[in-house]
């Protein structure tokens, strides 16, 4: 059984207008998660909860750092992340609501509560620099593993020339017959 998460708002009692909460996005938040390239992180979310009769309109600004894994030496690096969003909630009078939207979450009319972590959490993903290495650390003087790199480098200049013989077959079907088989 899934456990109630401690990232919402209880929306039932509040009054129409604008609202503010702080939340702390910490290791138990990203554990929660399978398969996420975030090892630990601790960023700081304020939510502007802005309650209409039918919707509600959500802003976050979140701060904060994450570890993530260098993707050239495979060490730790710990990542600033500083950015905003937004979400529209709508109640939906209809069963189907899962809906596929970015900014748009639909909830069923006899909800209490907005859960948005998942929503936060796609977004700090999507904050995430696609090539992670030591030098985009916070401190700003990590460098990548020496050991790692010579390795690679060894394995560059070793592997230049050499092709294995399972190719050699293949290649010869793309230079002689244009990529076709005449067999």
């Amino acid at each position: 059984m899934k456990t109630k998460s401690k990232y919402t708002v209880a929306f039932t009692g509040l009054q129409n207008g604008v609202h503010s909460f702080t939340y702390n996005l910490d290791n138990d938040f990203f554990a929660d998660r399978e398969y996420s390239p975030i090892q630990k992180g601790n960023i700081d979310v304020e939510l502007e909860f802005d309650k209409k009769e039918r919707f509600f309109v959500l802003h976050f600004r979140y701060a904060g750092t994450l570890q993530v894994i260098c993707d050239r030496c495979a060490q730790i690096v710990e990542l600033p992340i500083n950015n905003a969003a937004s979400l529209l909630v709508k109640i939906s009078d209809d069963e189907a609501t899962d809906i596929a939207d970015d900014e748009v979450m639909y909830i069923e009319a006899n909800a209490i509560e907005v859960d948005f972590s998942q929503f936060i959490y796609e977004n700090i993903i999507v904050d995430i620099p696609l090539y992670k290495t030591c030098d985009d650390d916070v401190s700003g003087t990590k460098n990548c593993d020496e050991n790692v790199l010579s390795i690679l480098n060894n394995e560059e200049q070793t592997g230049e020339g050499e092709t294995d013989p399972r190719w050699e077959k293949l290649k010869q079907f793309k230079t002689n017959n244009n990529g076709t088989s005449e067999e």
